[in-house]
């Protein structure tokens, strides 16, 4: 959701009135890698939350402090600059959209202080910014623009701040009525709402249809048809609604697209009531429009992750598919293997230890005819026949279990795909919470944590293992550099003995002295050593120098 020009206006005057002069007691992350700030003035309280999401990058105030699950460094560092500052004004800027919040402290140290934080809001281009008022320069910046990024405008801490271009076009609080009139003389067939759009791009297109009911005008007549008394008094209505929105919004109005929603700051007349939804603040609004956000991105990810997880069963499947196949094709050759073993059987004298293949006489042809039979060159004539036998049993047995394990594997791989393209078309989260009931009757889990990104399990750290040798002494040994690295740096005390292989890569063992107040005796120093050189690079070697220490 894109805010407009209008709503940038209101939304300004209705977080001034609200904050000005409440001062920061607390910065947290917000969910979807936003920002809150909480503020507090007596005993009131208000949390300042901006989402940094692309689809609702933006300033609101909530209901309630609002916590996201991580901490960037981008919210530490204005944690840092921002606690216990005062805010002092919140204000559009340029008649653009872009707003300012400005904050000022007073310490001992460094005086007086003013900070800016300006939120940029144009689309493609949404940035957090926060300059120090009196130099000019950077102090943290969410999205960092470097030279190689752009050419014009370079966005890194430690430079200075360079206002985005103005947006085009004429405006009630810059621009005379006299400059107003002239652009629209210069669109004579263009309709009134077309020419009006391209003199103010600001403009929604919802504001000339309501602006009009005022005025009874035809917005689709051509420009040449209007009196300029009529253009005059159309840009006055604009200047006079304009004054309205910047000490606050009047009936803010959310209204339901199929792509994305529209926020305005008054109710347009003309749109169906079942496809708008009015508040009280566009705060209200945008926190509405901010939770149903976080539930889609949720929903989203969720089923990204369940997606993934059918297609990795799925991927599994087509592999067991295909194995089964191989084991099905070879089981049908239950008969083939029968006769070339009694082929074998019948023909043994004929046949020696390292042939790889013999033609031997069909006892079933009545024309004596002979067949080409392969033979394993390591076996004797018995066991080559032996290992025919052996197969056509396993082949006979393994037929029916083969084919009922592939209709088993294929079904499931027909409800998974089915699941696959239900799971694709469902916009709500009851589908998924069916879908995901579905995989789980199939024996299928597919965790995902509550923002629905996937979990990934956590491998067990191994811990190094422990023996006992000689008269109760404990060795630890070391299976890998961080085993090696966690016995020496953790688990080794300071009069523990520490072996190793001299000069080449190994394990570290420890010998654990533990209750012993008596010295380790040479067998035990012996077999420690031995498996500091057994679990060295030169275990081979017929003598392994081992060094020990405390």
């Amino acid at each position: 959701m894109d805010l407009n020009l209008l709503t940038v206006t209101a939304l300004a005057g209705e977080l001034h009135n609200k904050l000005a002069g409440m001062v920061i007691r607390e910065v947290s992350p917000l969910p979807l890698d936003g920002l809150c700030l909480r503020a507090a003035r007596a005993s009131a309280h208000l949390s300042l939350c901006i989402s940094t999401h692309a689809h609702l990058f933006g300033p609101f105030l909530c209901s309630s402090a609002q916590h996201g699950d991580g901490e960037s460094a981008f919210v530490q560092n204005m944690r840092r600059l921002l606690n216990r500052h005062t805010i002092t004004s919140i204000r559009q800027w340029q008649h653009d959209r872009v707003i300012h919040v400005q904050f000022q402290k007073t310490d001992e140290i460094h005086g007086l202080r003013r900070l800016v934080l300006i939120l940029e809001l144009v689309p493609r281009y949404q940035n957090l910014i926060l300059i120090d008022l009196d130099s000019g320069l950077i102090l943290e910046t969410l999205r960092r623009v470097t030279g190689k990024m752009s050419r014009f405008r370079h966005i890194l801490p430690g430079h200075p701040y360079n206002p985005p271009p103005q947006l085009m076009g004429l405006h009630p609080r810059v621009h005379s009525a006299d400059q107003f009139l002239n652009s629209m003389r210069l669109q004579p067939q263009a309709s009134l709402s077309g020419a009006l759009i391209r003199c103010a791009p600001w403009v929604s297109t919802h504001l000339p249809g309501e602006l009009s009911a005022q005025l009874n005008l035809d917005m689709k007549a051509p420009v040449s048809q209007l009196k300029d008394a009529q253009l005059l008094s159309l840009w006055q209505i604009i200047g006079t609604f304009i004054q309205k929105l910047e000490g606050g919004p009047v009936q803010p109005t959310l209204i339901l697209g199929q792509k994305s929603s529209i926020l305005l700051p008054y109710e347009p007349k003309l749109i169906p009531a079942e496809q708008k939804f009015v508040f009280a603040t566009i705060s209200q609004a945008m926190e509405k429009t901010f939770h149903d956000l976080i539930k889609r991105v949720e929903l989203e990810s969720e089923k990204k992750a369940l997606l993934a997880g059918i297609h990795r069963v799925l991927h599994r499947g087509r592999r067991t598919v295909k194995r089964l196949q191989a084991d099905l094709s070879n089981a049908r050759r239950a008969g083939e293997f029968q006769k070339l073993g009694e082929v074998i059987s019948a023909s043994m004298g004929q046949l020696k230890r390292g042939l790889s293949e013999a033609r031997l006489a069909d006892p079933y042809s009545a024309r004596g005819q002979k067949i080409l039979v392969p033979l394993d060159p390591r076996l004797g004539p018995a066991e080559n026949a032996q290992r025919y036998f052996k197969r056509f049993r396993k082949a006979k047995t393994g037929l029916p279990k083969i084919e009922g394990r592939l209709k088993e594997v294929r079904r499931l791989m027909d409800k998974l795909e089915g699941m696959r393209e239900a799971l694709q078309a469902t916009p709500q989260r009851e589908g998924t919470d069916k879908i995901k009931t579905q995989l789980s009757r199939l024996g299928i889990q597919i965790p995902t944590t509550r923002h629905g990104r996937p979990q990934r399990a956590q491998k067990p750290k191994s811990i190094p293992p422990a023996y006992k040798i000689g008269d109760g002494w404990t060795i630890f040994m070391g299976r890998n550099n961080r085993e090696n690295d966690l016995l020496t740096h953790r688990i080794a005390r300071p009069r523990d003995l520490w072996f190793h292989a001299q000069g080449v890569p190994g394990s570290h063992v420890i010998l654990r002295r533990e209750g012993h107040k008596e010295e380790p005796s040479k067998n035990v120093l012996e077999q420690a050593a031995g498996l500091a050189a057994h679990f060295s690079r030169a275990r081979h070697a017929k003598l392994v120098p081992v060094v020990y220490t405390e």
